[in-house]
């Protein structure tokens, strides 16, 4: 994060205005400040730029510096830090920057962790806690500001189960988020817990291990994915198939490589890029989608039931009894989300129905899925918001 621009100058007084009930900006002479909802000046046209409201609080500039003030217009930051990003709901820090460190402040404007970190890897807002880094090595913060792991390890940590990989000279194990190592970093290489298990190396071998780090499968695979519905993709003699979890064969060893099973079915290929095919299989090893496609997204257990499939540069869609619902027509597709999909015809983007009617007309340059009602679209060189009946959506 070498000086990103968390507050960008040019959200000022036409872009905050509104955004909070209480407090409005306003522009005097090249300055800003804040009125009440009674037009009365609460804080004075001081400041070079100013953000909107966020959880109560809102970014002013001076001088190049940053600072912040409540909704009563009292700074609680005087403009300091070379950069500064928003207050959030429900996360009681924000990120601070002062030269190219990166540190926290509290609500209060309490400095929790002075600027010390290089960069924020990764955020977990679910899971409240992020990743953060100092030379090189890789921590945790979670959102009260305590440093739960101080940066040591050579991985970014990320916790699934309640444990993360973490990498220590060379080796991998696996610690909670309070820095306890829980299995110890011992291993060749390690894959993240899934259902109770996670695949680890040693010796140049893949195996299965639970959270006590009892060896559950034995260490005899060249390389191992993770469980997925009680089944797991694992390379044996240069061939890959699936086991269950005491290690029974589930599907042979012949495919070039596997997808995780999604509600019973794995996607499958042979051949390497850039010519693999693809097919689909069940959890008894029967190839229900024959290898064919260049393409198949695993997306059955759906709404709509139904997978998008590429062959000689045409794309459609079939259904898990492999029967072609969709047909391979279309130059491009998405995938289908709130009931419709987005799919390009002669150049131009449109939204079709899982019957396969057009709902909204190809005339888009280009189309993403429909997210809450909405869709972002692109015509020449504008790009909004359509909802599901293709009318634009002013904001």
């Amino acid at each position: 994060m070498k000086r990103k621009t968390l507050f960008l100058l040019i959200v000022i007084c036409a872009c905050t205005s509104g955004l909070n009930a209480q407090l409005t900006s306003f522009e005097s002479n090249g300055k800003y400040g804040f009125r009440d909802k009674n037009g009365k000046e609460t804080v004075p046209a001081r400041y070079d730029a100013v953000a909107g409201f966020q959880a109560g609080f809102a970014r002013v500039a001076l001088d190049s510096r940053i600072g912040y003030i409540d909704e009563s217009g009292k700074e609680i930051v005087p403009p300091k830090y070379d950069d500064a990003g928003d207050f959030v709901p429900d996360v009681s820090i924000t990120v601070v920057m002062l030269g190219d460190k990166i540190g926290f402040i509290d609500k209060t404007g309490k400095e929790v962790i002075s600027p010390r970190y290089d960069d924020i890897k990764l955020f977990f807002r679910e899971e409240n806690y992020m990743c953060v880094v100092a030379d090189n090595k890789h921590g945790v913060v979670d959102f009260s500001g305590k440093e739960t792991v101080p940066p040591q390890y050579e991985v970014p940590l990320i916790f699934y189960e309640g444990l993360a990989e973490a990498k220590l000279n060379g080796k991998w194990g696996f610690i909670d988020k309070e820095n306890k190592t829980v299995i110890p970093i011992k291993y060749d290489d390690a894959n993240r817990f899934s259902e109770g298990l996670a695949a680890v190396e040693s010796n140049g071998k893949w195996g299965f291990i639970d959270k006590t780090d009892k060896v559950i499968i034995p260490f005899r695979y060249e390389d191992a994915e993770r469980f997925s519905e009680g089944y797991v993709a694992v390379e044996e003699k240069e061939k890959w198939g699936y086991i269950d979890k005491t290690g029974k064969v589930a599907v042979s060893f012949r495919y070039d490589g596997g997808d995780p099973f999604k509600g019973g079915l794995a996607v499958v290929h042979t051949g390497d890029w850039p010519d693999p095919v693809y097919g689909v299989v069940d959890t008894k090893g029967r190839l229900i989608v024959p290898l064919k496609y260049s393409y198949i997204s695993n997306d059955f257990a759906g709404p709509e039931g139904l997978a998008a499939v590429e062959s000689d540069d045409k794309w459609g869609f079939i259904n898990r009894e492999n029967k072609v619902v969709i047909p391979l027509k279309y130059e491009d597709a998405r995938s289908f989300s709130e009931g419709l999909l987005a799919v390009k015809r002669d150049g131009k983007w449109g939204f079709i129905d899982p019957a396969d009617r057009t709902v909204i007309g190809f005339k888009y340059d280009n189309a993403g899925s429909f997210s809450k009602g909405r869709a972002e679209v692109k015509l020449g060189e504008r790009v909004f918001y359509i909802d599901k009946s293709g009318n634009e959506i002013r904001e």
